[in-house]
């Protein structure tokens, strides 16, 4: 897809030169477009330690692909470039002369970039990549699968679409005395709280003051963006949430824990059911359940599948390096250290 907005009259790679706002508004013409690439996403990450940098690439004055390049010095010799979400647009745009204007981006010797594209996969493009010079690295920092959710307008036409299990415990969750609704105000701090006592119950590791200034800063960032549902029980306790962020007519999923009560009384489809149904109030047609790992954690695979979603492949995770051995290295150093909040 191409993009109708026009900033300059130019050809190639170039820096942005338009505003904050004109940056949301070109992405948000691509069908690639997702939240990790707009500018709040780079206001949210430059909170925790990376430079943002926005580069776009016209044709004929038209923008036909767009990155947004996070990036900061991991040694005084090299420079790490994390483009999450993209690049948006034309792929094929991205040869050796995207490669050179990143470049300009660091003055180390060692520049080592690594894209997660949300175009969906297809072998030509995965061709095209490889041919100019991009790998598949060593290691992967999150899934190439995810599940779109098309929210029908008709409340009767979304609950036919339920798998039979779903549809049981949402309908054992409605008989349940819990109170579902719109979390207008939501707390980093609840939300941090909830999410760190899911992650002990499911044995997982877990730093809640990380979680709370990833809340705060998403919270802060998104404002007016940000949807969350919860769920208590009579006496006001917090059961379970869910949240996304939106951009456009599309949703991303973000937030969602429940506590071990909460997963008993069935909260958590409860608490989806009514986001869609939220979802779909503000105008959002398209749903991404932001990930799944079917063979690796299939509860909640199964869980997010059986609203009636279904499976997408991302062209998802690519990177580029000069030498090639410091790619590998770097590629197993970022699996560890580099993990988007």
């Amino acid at each position: 897809m191409v993009s109708e907005f026009s900033v300059i009259s130019t050809s190639g790679w170039s820096e942005w030169s338009g505003s904050a706002d004109e940056w949301d508004s070109a992405l948000q013409l691509f069908d690639e477009a997702n939240i990790y690439q707009s500018e709040k996403w780079g206001l949210h990450r430059s909170g925790f330690g990376w430079k943002v940098a926005h580069l776009a690439h016209f044709s004929n004055g038209k923008v036909t692909s767009m990155a947004q390049i996070l990036h900061r010095n991991a040694t005084p010799l090299a420079t790490i470039c994390w483009i999450p979400g993209g690049p948006v647009g034309d792929l094929k745009e991205c040869d050796l002369a995207f490669i050179a204007c990143i470049r300009k981006l660091s003055t180390t010797p060692v520049l080592y970039t690594h894209m997660s594209a949300m175009t969906e996969f297809r072998d030509e493009l995965a061709s095209l990549l490889h041919s100019h010079g991009w790998r598949k690295p060593q290691s992967m920092l999150n899934s190439d699968r995810t599940l779109t959710y098309d929210i029908h307008p008709d409340p009767s036409q979304r609950r036919q679409k339920l798998s039979k299990n779903w549809s049981r415990n949402l309908s054992r969750g409605e008989q349940r005395e819990l109170i579902v609704s719109e979390w207008l105000n939501p707390s980093a701090h609840e939300i941090a709280s909830l999410t760190d006592e899911m992650n002990q119950y499911k044995h997982l590791r877990t730093k809640q003051q990380a979680l709370v200034q990833t809340s705060e800063s998403l919270l802060h960032h998104f404002k007016d963006h940000v949807l969350v549902v919860k769920c208590t029980n009579s006496g006001g306790e917090l059961l379970a949430m869910r949240g996304v962020i939106k951009l456009g007519h599309k949703a991303f999923d973000m937030f969602a824990a429940a506590t071990p009560a909460g997963r008993k009384e069935y909260a958590s489809n409860l608490c989806l059911w009514k986001l869609i149904e939220l979802c779909q109030r503000d105008g959002i047609t398209q749903y991404d359940l932001s990930g799944v790992d079917p063979d690796g954690n299939p509860g909640v695979y199964n869980f997010k599948k059986g609203i009636g979603a279904v499976d997408f492949r991302y062209l998802a995770e690519w990177s580029y390096s000069r030498p090639r051995l410091i790619g590998t290295i770097v590629s197993r150093m970022i699996s560890r250290r580099m993990r988007p909040e």
